[in-house]
């Protein structure tokens, strides 16, 4: 499976996606292939959240001109499904039937590997550590000095931000927010 995921991976980086995640699931005894792409954010915008992480202080108009990620339509999946197509009949040729699904990984969504946190930096997130404690805020990077993990701005009182670092091991639960 690592090497179809590593394959899978480079042709999404040739389209100009990234590969968020991909597993087989069973439902109602069919296998399904499911394909979650994303968009890297530019580097123009990562440049944006590392200048956050060493201000001094944050003003509110700072966190109101933030840089968005570009969505997965349902155009780049169709697209993506049908060059995908002949690679997986090449590699896949002795796995029984299944069903192809390629998407987006959705505006609310569990963050579970360390490439999770990578592909929603400048997204709100929620963790739950090891130790019960709640902390949520805007995913500013998720490698800091070497170390994997969740670096945050944190809203508190009054319109107060602070920056925390929480190590990928001792994050327990994590998931991105959707605010409407």
């Amino acid at each position: 499976m690592l090497e179809l995921e590593n394959k899978v991976s480079t042709l999404a980086i040739s389209m100009g996606y990234v590969l968020y995640d991909m597993f087989w699931a069973k439902e109602n005894e069919h296998a399904i292939l499911r394909i979650f792409l994303s968009k890297e954010l530019p580097s123009q915008s990562l440049e944006y959240f590392a200048d956050l992480q060493n201000a001094k202080s944050i003003q509110s108009q700072q966190l109101d001109a933030l840089p968005k990620r570009d969505s997965i339509s349902l155009q780049d999946c169709e697209l993506f499904s049908k060059t995908l197509s002949p690679l997986l009949d090449v590699e896949l040729v002795s796995q029984e039937k299944y069903f192809l699904e390629v998407s987006s990984p959705g505006l609310e969504r569990v963050l579970k590997k360390p490439q999770h946190f990578v592909y929603s930096i400048g997204e709100e997130i929620e963790i739950t550590s090891r130790q019960n404690i709640h902390l949520q805020g805007l995913l500013l990077a998720s490698n800091v000095n070497g170390e994997v993990g969740a670096l945050l701005l944190c809203t508190e009182y009054l319109q107060q931000y602070r920056i925390e670092f929480i190590p990928f091991e001792n994050i327990k639960k994590a998931k991105t927010i959707f605010r409407f």
